[in-house]
């Protein structure tokens, strides 16, 4: 009777495959956050528009839904990787568990041709028949560790299949996850199509409008006098406070005595044609002069902008005017500014090597199109960056 339970416990042992979603829950925390923040937004767009307010704050809540867009966007990128993974391991694991059955069940086989061979009256015979008590007892003794060898086989069939049920419901839930990540990702970037559309729109209506042009560029005065100050405030503080953590960061320290020296020999942050260069010009679209504290490079929309020198990110804020900013601190009292950006890859604190991408060209805060606004900055008092760049 045990024989023919074996043969039928052996016939039972096929499985499939497949796993469960990994803990990303601080991801998904972050990207509902910035989800209830442009569904905030959307709600204020619709209320300005009711309340017929002027374009410019259309303009700057559209920025910002562009800039928390990118951030879900990038998100959603960062959890189809780690889905991706987790959907790799659970594959090889299958792949293992399956050799690890088909040897199991090659092994049980054998034990169970075994087991119907020598049935309970030909093991007793096979037992007696030895010529000695001793050789009895050692084919005794024999036969039962083949018996327990042949329970714990099947003792790990059973087990290696309940796995493998696990991991192909694993599989199938990673593979569900994963397909509703590429359409969340899809729906952010049609959202985002959506807005760059309505910004180019609402930027032509504010073209047509000589008062609200004039408020944009005095805007963007007011912005590049915050940023000044804004820095000032930076190295105020360095006089009068505990020093932030970084401070005592050894790459921070040897930095000191650097950025001085390079007059000249900066790299470019990003590739294109200067379009106002440092000091007063005369603002194409209302004719009123405005005193520029850095450059602006046309380049297109999209273009990796680059920190010119290694520093920390002391600020990472977004302003009308000037759209999306990154400023980068290099000791000694140098910073270096950013602006317009599209993308932003940096966070506060971060320390940047010379040459890091830290975000990409757009036109956040711009009437001008896509470009990058570029500013050096010795304390508050702001410096020509084309005297530091190379020249080309």
């Amino acid at each position: 009777m045990v024989r023919w339970q074996w043969v039928v416990l052996l016939v039972g042992l096929v499985a499939s495959l497949a796993p469960a979603q990994g803990d990303r829950q601080a991801l998904k925390r972050q990207l509902q956050s910035i989800q209830q923040e442009i569904q905030q937004l959307e709600q204020e767009l619709r209320q300005t528009n009711r309340q017929l307010q002027n374009e410019l704050t259309t303009l700057k809540t559209i920025d910002r839904q562009i800039r928390l867009t990118h951030e879900a966007i990038r998100l959603l990128k960062e959890n189809m990787q780690l889905t991706e993974k987790e959907i790799q391991k659970t594959r090889q694991e299958l792949e293992t568990l399956n050799a690890k059955i088909a040897k199991l069940q090659h092994i049980f086989k054998q034990q169970v041709v075994f087991a119907y061979k020598f049935g309970q009256m030909r093991t007793l015979n096979w037992v007696l028949g030895a010529r000695s008590i001793n050789e009895a007892y050692l084919r005794y003794q024999y036969f039962r560790k083949i018996s327990a060898s042949a329970r714990s086989i099947y003792d790990e069939l059973v087990a290696a299949r309940k796995q493998k049920v696990e991991l192909t419901q694993k599989l199938q839930d990673q593979l569900a996850e994963q397909q509703a990540i590429v359409q969340q990702k899809q729906a952010e970037e049609a959202r985002l199509k959506r807005r760059r559309q309505q910004r180019r729109q609402v930027v032509e209506k504010i073209k047509r409008n000589r008062k609200l042009l004039a408020q944009a560029v005095a805007e963007k005065r007011r912005a590049l006098k915050r940023i000044q100050q804004m820095i000032a405030s930076l190295e105020q503080k360095k006089k009068t406070t505990a020093p932030p953590q970084w401070e005592t960061d050894q790459r921070w320290v040897k930095l000191s005595g650097r950025f001085g020296k390079l007059k000249g020999k900066l790299n470019w942050p990003v590739r294109g044609r200067v379009i106002h260069k440092f000091g007063r010009y005369k603002s194409s679209l209302t004719g009123s002069v405005i005193l520029n504290n850095g450059i602006d490079i046309r380049a297109k929309e999209g273009t990796p902008v680059r920190v010119v020198h290694s520093g920390i990110v002391v600020m990472v804020t977004m302003m009308g005017g000037i759209g999306n900013v990154v400023v980068v601190d290099h000791n000694d009292g140098y910073y270096t500014v950013y602006a317009h950006l599209d993308n932003v890859y940096v966070q506060e604190g971060a320390f940047v090597e010379s040459g890091t991408v830290i975000g990409t060209v757009g036109e956040s805060g711009s009437m001008e199109g896509p470009k990058l606004y570029f500013a050096v900055h010795k304390g508050s008092k702001p410096q020509n960056p084309l005297k530091w760049l190379r020249r080309r």
